[in-house]
């Protein structure tokens, strides 16, 4: 379980530092770029408030384990034997509970984080913006009338 947590985490901040790292390309807008690294931050605080979930699971088991151990140690064996089987399986059911239960959420919000750099990696860059043309110098009359006007008007043209 400890080390599904810790793949869980390692495999979360590397696909958040790549969301990061995409966000801060020439390809986005701000405006969505900031929406998203807000939707990163929520997601982050989930991310971590359901890691403490799996987190409290586990400790709830091993800290139950320990004082139930610390409170049968003047007992018969038998009796401790009975009663840590006991504590186990039933420390064990509620703390498997909350650790499932947070280890889904956080594979939930490690598969939106990988859908969402894939996303942004598959947006078109923006395209850049034209460049701006000077403007002609005033006429009167634009080059293409002229050469029109020209060839109709033609003393060089050919006697019918």
């Amino acid at each position: 379980m400890v080390s599904g947590l810790l793949g869980l985490v390692e495999g979360y901040q590397k696909a958040a530092a790549r969301v990061r790292q995409l966000l801060q390309g020439p390809h986005l807008d701000r405006a969505a770029s900031a929406q998203t690294l807000s939707e990163l931050r929520d997601q982050q605080h989930s991310f971590w408030r359901d890691y403490r979930r799996s987190a409290l699971g586990l400790l709830l088991f091993l800290v139950g384990l320990l004082g139930l151990g610390a409170l049968l140690s003047r007992t018969s064996y038998l009796l401790y034997l009975v009663a840590i089987g006991f504590g186990i399986f039933s420390l064990g059911l509620i703390s498997l509970g909350l650790m499932i239960q947070g280890m889904r959420a956080l594979r939930r919000h490690w598969q939106n984080i990988e859908q969402t750099a894939v996303a942004i990696q598959t947006q078109p860059s923006a395209l850049p913006a034209p460049p701006i043309r000077a403007l002609p110098k005033w006429t009167v009359y634009s080059k293409d009338e002229r050469l029109r006007h020209f060839r109709r008007h033609s003393t060089l043209s050919t006697p019918p």
